[in-house]
C-alpha cells in the first residue's frame, strides 16, 4: 500500500504533491486531536480513586469454592460438601492504548503508548478490562455423592456455574470417617 502511495505521489505535479501531503498531515493532526479529546472525556468519567482491586488466582479460587459449597449444600440430597478447584492463571488486565501518528513527505510513523491517569501525585495506566483466572477443573465431595442422581445434579450445577466441561469435574462420596 505504501509503495502504491509513493507511485501516486511520484506521478503528481510538485504543487499537487505538497497539497496531498498537507492534507494527509491535517488529517493525522485531526486524528490526534480527536484521540486527545476522547482521552479527556475518559478522564472525566473515571472516578477519582483509580486504584482497582485485582484478586489473586488463589483468592478468586477460594471465593468460588466457598460460594459453590454454599449453593451445592442447598441442593436436595447433597449434604456436607468439600470442593477443590484448580485455576490455570492469575487475573489479567487489559490497558487502554493511545496511538500517535506522524507523517512527512517520505514516511508515516505510528507510536503506541498506554493511556495514563494522574490522581494527585500518583500516575497509573487506565484499565479497560479485567479477566478472571481460568478455572481448569473441580473435585466435589459430598455426603450424597454415593447416589447417581445427586452426582448428576452436582456435576450439572458445576458445569453451569464454572463454565467448564463435565470431563473436568469429579463428583464423589464424602467419607464418613473424616
Amino acid at each position: 500500500m505504501i509503495a502504491s502511495l509513493h507511485e501516486i505521489l511520484r506521478q503528481l505535479s510538485p504543487g499537487k504533491k505538497k497539497a496531498v501531503m498537507a492534507a494527509g498531515c491535517i488529517l493525522a493532526a485531526g486524528f490526534l486531536l480527536l484521540s486527545d479529546r476522547l482521552r479527556q472525556d475518559t478522564k472525566q468519567r473515571t472516578p477519582s480513586d483509580t486504584t482497582q482491586f485485582v484478586q489473586t488466582a488463589d483468592a478468586y479460587r477460594d471465593e468460588l469454592e466457598i460460594r459453590l459449597k454454599k449453593l451445592l449444600e442447598q441442593l436436595e440430597g447433597v449434604g456436607k460438601t468439600e470442593i477443590m478447584l484448580t485455576v490455570s492463571s492469575s487475573a489479567e488486565q487489559v490497558y487502554a492504548q493511545e496511538v500517535k501518528s506522524s507523517c512527512s513527505e517520505r514516511n508515516q510513523q505510528q507510536e503506541t503508548s498506554l493511556v495514563r491517569l494522574r490522581n494527585g501525585g500518583t500516575e497509573s495506566a487506565l484499565v479497560t478490562e479485567t479477566h478472571s483466572p481460568e478455572i481448569c477443573g473441580a473435585a466435589i465431595l459430598c455426603t450424597g455423592g454415593g447416589h447417581a442422581a445427586v452426582r448428576e445434579r452436582v456435576a450439572h450445577a458445576a458445569v453451569v456455574l464454572l463454565g467448564i466441561p463435565p470431563a473436568r469435574i469429579f463428583v464423589g462420596q464424602y467419607s464418613a470417617s473424616h
